[in-house]
């Protein structure tokens, strides 16, 4: 078309019939031929090199260890080459790819034939001597060492031994004319650090003692705390009212506890030493490997409460005279309580009352009177909590101490037995002591304590 001379003339020349295409069209219709003939190009030179690489992938494959196998292995590699110079590759590529197969041949010669590893017995340590076939019914210890796991009969017998908490000194003397009980707490050694080791305490335990008989009423003593040391020394002594009779059925305990005034003080360890022995150690300085607590009840000291009621009144009295040994707050062994008297009926919170308080005293004297306005259709469901408190000026907060509930919703047997025997006598009072139990437990056993705060 292009050759024609006459699809060149003249528009108005008669020797064409039609109408000729214009030079737009024709240039359209060039570029389109152009770009056919260079994608037709390109594609067969993509598919010329693409399986030039298949092949020479699947030229390469592991020779076996037949010389006879791996000779016509080469053989075969060698037949295969493909002739790229006629699928329009150069020489040079084609001289490559042989380069390549020689040296894959030439190294699978040299690594020589290939064994398994053997796992079912022992990898000898020189190359080349035959792996040792492993003995019938042998087990396989894969390497590991059975004597360093084995348990003697010692060992077995003796069991898990006894953590090492420390030690406590201490020594005991009775008098009998006046029948008392002299413990003296002299020192520690080598008690056992706090698990939380803070930077402000510096890894060291804030130790002290609590020191009381049982059974019986709870008679307890505490030492002073002792601030960061694992070697406390007390030399404090402490006396119990003990009869020549009770000696023969009451235990001596010694509580070693860490003071902690902002989280509960956990417990370090205890020395529990029968009384029955106290003649043969009397007046000796005892040393003694402190023991884990394995059931410890929280003492939280007495309190004596006189109640009454006066039925045409319409009044319950509560007299609040006394408590002793109080847990101490503060790191002197201290705490300034006060006592508060709630007053709560049915399910709701009604008032509450409170004593003063007393400075700088683990056995404060009260001697005050809380009065409630209680009608008789109401005292069946009344409930008196007692709380006692810490209300140092001091502290960031007042921090409560110990709790005890009388009425409707009781925390023991012993509350209730007062209570009742409150509502029977009327206008005659009964005082009588009580002890003191902590937050936790109330909360659980009574639903009048979980109502005030």
């Amino acid at each position: 078309m292009f050759s024609n001379p006459a699809f060149y003339a003249d528009e108005e020349s008669d020797e064409i019939e039609g109408e000729r295409p214009s030079a737009a069209y024709r240039l359209f219709h060039w570029i389109c031929c152009c770009g056919c003939i260079t994608y037709c190009v390109t594609s067969l030179q993509s598919w010329q090199q693409r399986t030039a690489r298949d092949r020479k992938k699947r030229s390469i494959r592991v020779i076996r260890d037949d010389p006879e196998d791996s000779a016509a292995e080469e053989r075969s590699l060698l037949g295969r080459t493909p002739s790229l110079t006629s699928s329009g590759c150069s020489s040079s590529s084609s001289r490559d790819l042989k380069a390549d197969l020689y040296t894959q041949i030439e190294r699978r010669r040299s690594a020589g034939p290939v064994r398994p590893l053997s796992c079912g017995g022992q990898v000898p340590f020189w190359p080349g001597a035959p792996p040792t076939p492993p003995a019938v019914g042998t087990p396989r210890t894969h390497g590991l060492q059975p004597q360093l796991y084995e348990v003697t009969e010692e060992a077995a017998s003796a069991g898990p031994q006894p953590p090492d908490l420390g030690q406590l000194q201490f020594s005991l003397a009775y008098r009998p004319q006046q029948g008392a009980l002299l413990v003296r707490v002299l020192e520690a050694r080598d008690l056992v650090a706090p698990a939380l080791r803070d930077s402000a305490d510096l890894a060291h335990s804030n130790p002290y003692v609590r020191v009381w008989l049982a059974p019986g009423p709870r008679r307890c003593r505490q030492t002073r705390v002792r601030r960061r040391t694992q070697n406390p020394r007390f030399d404090e002594t402490f006396s119990f009212d003990v009869s020549v009779a009770e000696l023969e059925r009451v235990r001596l305990h010694l509580l070693v506890k860490d003071f902690d005034k902002f989280s509960r003080q956990c417990v370090i360890g205890e020395v529990t030493l029968p009384l029955a022995q106290l003649h043969g150690i009397c007046g000796q300085l005892l040393w003694r490997p402190l023991a884990p607590c394995v059931q410890y009840e929280e003492d939280c000291g007495d309190i004596l409460l006189t109640m009454n009621y006066l039925p045409r009144a319409g009044r319950l009295n509560v007299d609040v005279v006394r408590c002793r040994h109080l847990p101490a707050v503060d790191l002197n062994g201290r705490t300034d309580p006060c006592v508060r008297v709630s007053l709560v009926l049915g399910e709701k919170h009604i008032k509450t009352k409170r004593t003063t308080c007393h400075k700088m005293t683990t056995d404060p004297v009260f001697n005050e009177r809380i009065s409630f306005s209680v009608m008789p259709a109401e005292v069946s469901e009344v409930t008196l909590v007692l709380s006692v408190w810490d209300v140092r000026a001091t502290a960031v907060r007042q921090e409560p101490i110990a709790r005890l509930a009388f009425g409707r919703h009781s925390t023991g047997p012993e509350e209730v037995a007062h209570w009742s025997h409150m509502i029977r006598a009327h206008r005659s009072a009964g005082t009588q002591w009580h002890r003191l139990k902590t937050y936790t437990f109330c909360h659980k056993v009574s639903p009048a304590s979980r109502i005030v705060p």
